[in-house]
Parts: structure tokens; sequence; C-alpha cells
């Protein structure tokens, strides 16, 4: 016989399975990735930088329309040049899943008088992007040093894996409790 104790801790961890697969598919539109970014071989060589290195976390919408000097939805975790802007991104679901993330002045183009980055990458909703560009200047007006050699990986967080797995785990415990008992 199961007790009201293992029904409540069951019935709890359903409803949570439930509603959370309920919010993720009403939620499937937009989806967050945290890109890691690599750029080598500059041209010219005299770059003073010779590898950017750097991590944002974006939220867009794979579904929508193109998307372009968004500036909300992205944290830029770190960058090893200077950034003298705001950053932000643009996207083209319809083109090729391509993403441009760097200073948003606008977003993609380098800014005269700016410090400033550009990076280019397709496949952005996937889980292996493809690297394109990586652009970037210092100095205010100075040179613009341009890279087409570099890496772009993805995290995804997946909260309801660990979630789901957690309620399990609940019921799991619970289950040997009452089988002791």
């Amino acid at each position: 016989m199961v007790s009201w104790t293992c029904r409540l801790a069951l019935a709890v961890a359903g409803g949570l399975a439930l509603s959370l697969g309920a919010a993720v598919d009403a939620d499937a539109v937009s989806i967050t990735r945290t890109f890691q970014f690599t750029a080598t071989s500059f041209n010219p060589a005299t770059a003073p930088v010779t590898t950017v290195t750097g991590s944002a976390t974006v939220t867009f919408d794979p579904m929508g329309g193109d998307v372009f000097n968004q500036k909300g939805g992205i944290t830029l975790h770190s960058l090893n040049v200077s950034l003298g802007e705001v950053v932000g991104f643009n996207y083209r679901p319809a083109s090729s899943d391509a993403m441009t993330i760097g200073g948003a002045a606008p977003t993609g183009v380098i800014a005269l008088g700016a410090q400033d980055f550009a990076l280019g990458f397709r496949a952005a909703s996937s889980g292996s992007p493809t690297f394109s560009f990586l652009n970037y200047r210092q100095t205010a007006g100075g040179t613009i040093y341009r890279s087409t050699t570099g890496s772009v990986t993805v995290s995804i967080a997946e909260p309801a894996t660990a979630l789901l797995l957690a309620c399990g785990l609940v019921g799991l415990a619970e289950t040997h409790r009452l089988r002791l008992n």
C-alpha cells in the first residue's frame, strides 16, 4: 500500500514535470545560447592582440524575422580587446541562421572613431555554429584588424532536464524510504 506522502510527492513531481513541459513548449520560440569565441591570424599581421577571445549570452527567436542592432537579450561576459560601444547583435534566421555580435553602432560595422569589434558566425541556433569573421579596432580611428580564422562554440543551458531529474530522484528516494518502513 502506498502512503499519502508518497502519493503527494509523486503528484507534486508529476505536476511540476507537466507544468514545466508546458512552459518549455510555450517558450520554445526564444532560445538562449552562450557563445565562446576565439579568433587568430589577423590582417594586418601587426595586430596588437593576436588571439581575441570572448564569451556572450544571447536570447533570440530562430522562428522570428530578422533582428538588427538589438541591445536587449545579450550579455557580454568577457572580451580581451577594448569595446567603447554598447554591445548588441544582429540575427538573420533565413540567411544561414547568421548572427553578428559587436558594438551596437550599428552592430557588425566597426564604428568610425571608436574602439569596437564585430564577430560573425552561422548556424547560431544549432549546437555547432560556424565561425565567419572577427574584426576589431583598438584605438579610435585606428587600424581595423580582420580575421577569418577562428572558432565559435556554444553552451546550451538545460534547466528543465535538471529539474525533471531532481523530481525523479525525489520520487525514487521516497519509494525507497517507504519500502524500508
